[in-house]
């Protein structure tokens, strides 16, 4: 799930980068109907579990965008969503990830 607030076209660049991560490990063509609740799941894990250049500025507590909905929401609503924190020496954004090459 994206959210972008109306009419604030600043809050697109965040949602494709997130696109581009995803069709790193679900091709461009290739549907993604068939993917399980888990598989999302751990494949939103991952994605958000990469470390951004954007979240590193200044003296920001974040590096990945589970960390920071972590540092604005808390744990237990990120658990509730089913979004773990991934290890960064463990992130992988290829389609091995959900084993579908």
């Amino acid at each position: 799930m994206f959210y972008t607030r109306p009419y604030t076209a600043t809050d697109k660049p965040l949602v494709e980068r997130n696109h581009k991560y995803i069709r790193r490990i679900v091709f461009k063509g290739e549907s993604s109907d068939g993917l399980s609740q888990e598989q999302v799941d751990l494949m939103m894990s991952h994605v958000n579990s990469y470390a951004r250049a954007s979240l590193m500025k200044g003296d920001a507590p974040c590096r990945t965008p589970y960390e920071r909905f972590v540092f604005e929401f808390g744990e237990k609503i990120a658990e509730k969503l089913g979004i773990v924190q991934i290890p960064l020496k463990d992130v992988t954004l290829r389609p091995e990830l959900l084993d579908m090459k």
